[in-house]
């Protein structure tokens, strides 16, 4: 039997069970480290959630965040301000090899792809706070 999951969907809850219901848990009770290494936006509040629930600093070196340079940067960032411990992920390497890997992530994130318009949306309103006012100084 095909061992992948048949949709995006049953894809993010099986990564959302593993994450919040063992994998949270092993890592509060000192028997994992783990990168949450995803850019849906849902699996990583789920994976803040269940830190909370198991009483787990932001901090905490047994957690980290990562997505990929470039994609969904905003959320990485908020991750990071917030006191988690948040990560860009950058492949390097030879360009027939790495062209791979991310056409395959690419495919894989279409959805993320698709909303583009989030990250950019949000660029748009840091650049016209930092021009116009209201943004954050020395940033």
């Amino acid at each position: 039997p095909d061992p992948t999951c048949p949709t995006a969907a049953t894809t993010h809850a099986a990564y959302d069970a593993a994450v919040v219901e063992r994998l949270v848990p092993a890592a509060a009770a000192g028997a994992a480290h783990l990168l949450v290494a995803t850019h849906n936006t849902a699996s990583v509040e789920a994976a803040v959630g269940a830190m909370a629930a198991a009483g787990l600093a932001p901090s905490t070196p047994a957690i980290a965040f990562g997505q990929l340079c470039g994609m969904r940067d905003f959320l990485t960032f908020t991750l990071g301000a917030a006191g988690y411990r948040a990560y860009k992920i950058l492949p390097y390497g030879p360009l027939r090899e790495t062209l791979l890997y991310l056409t395959r992530r690419a495919q894989e994130n279409a959805d993320v792809l698709g909303n583009v318009g989030v990250d950019l949306a949000l660029l748009r309103a840091e650049l016209a706070g930092r021009v116009f006012g209201g943004g954050r100084k020395g940033a």
